[in-house]
């Protein structure tokens, strides 16, 4: 109701009683500017529903495309884990000259088992490629 006599108070910056009206007019701007930003986002936010609900059927297509690229991709995933570590088959123990490694039965064991899924995985790679290419060379051969 007085934010015409605020502004003109706050205006007068030069004295120390215009400090008070300045801090009220800037909290009033910043709630009006408050409000008003609420009322375009909630617009906004209703357009965004709006698309959202439009695109879901472009979304769920896309998202089955890439769990299905992800089902067959995700038989590669063991192969790219397995790091070659010359140490992955010791375990460090401490002994009075200092730290030292040492067989682990269980590393071994370990590493034994992803080298035979890495092997299985190859395996299954090597016949799906020679699948592929007996079909292509099959498609060569009619053209």
């Amino acid at each position: 109701e007085n934010h015409e006599l605020i502004s003109e108070m706050a205006r007068e910056e030069g004295t120390e009683a215009a400090a008070l009206p300045k801090l009220l007019l800037d909290l009033v701007e910043q709630v009006e500017g408050r409000e008003k930003s609420r009322s375009s986002e909630a617009a906004s936010d209703e357009n965004q529903e709006e698309s959202i609900a439009e695109n879901l059927p472009k979304v769920w297509k896309v998202l089955t495309e890439l769990l299905s690229c992800h089902a067959t991709g995700s038989s590669t995933a063991p192969a790219n884990l397995l790091t070659p570590d010359p140490n992955s088959c010791y375990k460090s123990v401490d002994t009075p000259t200092g730290p030292r490694l040492v067989i682990s039965v269980s590393k071994t064991y370990i590493r034994l088992k992803e080298l035979i899924l890495e092997k299985k995985h190859l395996e299954k790679e090597m016949g799906r490629m020679k699948q592929l290419n007996t079909h292509l060379e099959s498609k060569l051969g009619e053209q």
